[in-house]
């Protein structure tokens, strides 16, 4: 695969507990694929350990998608042309947004939206919690109690009964323990596409208010 050349940066000083980042941006244009990946790189986090996890961990995560995906087109493309088949350039979109910067707390979320062939792309969606102060990805359980959960569960599977148009009628038994993210208006749970809808609904979310939920201490 051709190096990715980084062709923006874009400095975007956001000094919320101190905490800064950078946003990386890359596009790539050829016969095997349009690509375009923006990203952030956090600094100023006073534990440098803390930062590289950080960094790495998001970094990693899209370099491996990136790269996987990659092999899987380029094998494509070069058995089009091998049987003389027409080939579409696949079409990839890595954004992200930052969602939550205090308290300790960095949440974020990356949309992976990809066409490969087919009647339209997908999307899926992955959410990263940091707490900057034990340099630990978040689960679910680490910050909400476990009747909050299940009261959270509930609410969830009482809005899937009452939409059937929208979403599909198997109720859950459980909630994603890394599917959800921290904003201003409270916690988010969402699930990614044709996990509990169809395509037409797109990626499903539910935010409850934090005072409405128990968070651990």
């Amino acid at each position: 695969m051709k190096k990715l050349v980084i062709l923006l940066l874009i400095f975007q000083t956001l000094f919320l507990f101190s905490i800064q980042y950078v946003e990386f941006s890359s596009t790539l244009d050829n016969e095997i694929w349009r690509l375009n990946v923006k990203y952030p790189m956090f600094f100023d986090v006073e534990n440098f350990a803390v930062e590289k996890y950080i960094n790495d961990m998001i970094y990693n995560d899209i370099y491996n998608y990136i790269r996987n995906l990659y092999d899987f087109l380029n094998y494509s493309y070069h058995d089009a042309k091998k049987y003389d088949i027409q080939y579409r350039p696949g079409n990839v979109v890595v954004n992200y947004k930052v969602t939550y910067l205090k308290d300790n707390i960095i949440s974020l979320v990356i949309d992976y939206y990809e066409y490969t062939g087919g009647a339209h792309g997908n999307t899926k969606r992955k959410a990263y919690n940091f707490d900057i102060i034990k340099g630990k990805l978040l689960k679910l359980h680490d910050v909400v109690t476990r009747d909050s959960i299940e009261k959270m569960l509930k609410y969830i599977n009482n809005q899937i009964k009452l939409d059937k148009k929208r979403y599909f009628q198997t109720l859950l038994d459980e909630l994603p323990s890394e599917q959800f993210y921290f904003t201003n208006k409270g916690l988010v749970v969402y699930f990614n596409q044709y996990e509990i809808a169809p395509y037409s609904s797109g990626i499903p979310e539910f935010t409850f208010k934090l005072e409405d939920i128990q968070l651990k201490k």
